[in-house]
């Protein structure tokens, strides 16, 4: 039986070696994404001033006829700073302008395919989640997610340690030849983060099918419906917007604003509480008509349970939902699994040679 195991073992980590190395050395890059990217750029952190990001809102329009605005992001790194995006007149999604709190221009760039300005790590986002294959590769890391869970269980039902010899397996041995203290340290780091990196891979597989899950748990869409909305004009001003929204959540942090347009004529504001599991993109929305007036809330920690798992998900695969500990928790896994990988190559490699001296 245990020789069964070694060689499914052996053969599914051959077999899935890319794909999970793929996933495990991407995501150790994007867990600090926001922050990295935003360290690149320069500038101090400004207080939030909203009024003077509207104006630098209002001159970036001016300075671009025909340009429309688009949306205002929040950079997620919690240095008050904002990615605004306008259209350019035949529609396109082109241009962003990264400003400080005091609405500062601090970067300009065209706009990723996924939204903001870091194209590097936007490509290792689509890397992460799709193999730049659409649905086809959300399928593909779904599956490799599962088997990744299986050789996990596999490896622990060889590597369980016998009763009273728990702390003994999760100590890497320092005596004997290079293939066995290769064995110890790879038993003992496997058994050192097993258990979370199979519920954090587990979450990753349901994050990658959240819309389906939540159309399987009937979880319906948001936002109030166009055809109950007159739009007036003049609009009330982006500054106007947030003062309505904000008292609604006086301690939220803003994380975007959508604005009016023909189809959908009322600021969206997005802002993030203290208490979601997301750290950076809150789901916290209040909709603000053109006249001034609140057409529709939505706060996520009321929401359905069947809408909070499945908004769990994300936050739960990335360590977001367990706050600072379960971000470095999450690198720490992916860092593990490059770790197992490289043991496992060198186990390899110790094998080989000594089956090639007792052969010569």
């Amino acid at each position: 039986m245990r020789a069964l195991l070694v060689r499914l073992h052996r053969y599914l980590s051959l077999a899935c070696a890319v794909f999970w190395l793929v996933q495990a050395l991407t995501g150790v890059l994007l867990v600090y994404r926001l922050e990295i990217y935003d360290a690149l750029i320069p500038g101090a952190q400004k207080p939030i001033d909203m009024a003077a990001v509207e104006q630098t809102l209002i001159r970036l329009e001016h300075d671009n006829p025909g340009w429309t605005r688009n949306s205002i992001w929040a950079s997620g790194s919690g240095a008050h700073r904002f990615d605004i995006v306008l259209d350019t007149p035949d529609g396109s999604r082109n241009r962003y302008w990264r400003v400080d709190g005091a609405g500062q221009v601090l970067q300009v760039g065209p706009v990723s395919e996924d939204g903001g300005g870091s194209h590097f790590f936007n490509a290792l986002t689509r890397l992460h989640y799709t193999l730049f294959m659409g649905d086809a590769g959300r399928w593909i890391i779904a599956v490799s997610g599962m088997l990744l869970i299986s050789n996990i269980i596999i490896a622990l039902k060889m590597a369980w340690p016998r009763k009273g010899q728990a702390l003994n397996a999760l100590k890497p041995a320092s005596l004997g030849n290079l293939r066995v203290k290769l064995f110890s340290w790879h038993r003992a780091v496997g058994l050192w983060l097993a258990f979370p990196a199979m519920v954090m891979v587990l979450f990753g597989v349901g994050e990658a099918f959240e819309d389906e899950i939540g159309g399987w748990l009937g979880v319906k869409a948001d936002g109030p419906e166009a055809a109950q909305v007159i739009a007036v004009t003049p609009t009330i001003g982006l500054n106007a917007a947030i003062k309505t929204a904000l008292p609604l959540y006086p301690a939220a942090a803003i994380s975007g604003i959508g604005f009016p347009s023909a189809d959908a004529p009322w600021y969206t504001i997005t802002l993030r509480q203290s208490a979601e599991p997301v750290k950076a993109y809150g789901r916290t929305k209040v909709w603000v008509g053109t006249d001034g007036q609140v057409l529709k809330t939505h706060d996520p920690l009321k929401a359905p349970l069947a809408r909070q798992f499945t908004k769990f998900l994300y936050p739960a695969h990335t360590g977001e939902a367990f706050g600072s500990l379960g971000r470095a928790l999450a690198c720490a896994i992916g860092l593990w699994l490059l770790g197992m990988g490289a043991l496992g190559v060198a186990m390899w490699i110790a094998r080989h040679r000594q089956s090639a001296r007792k052969g010569g």
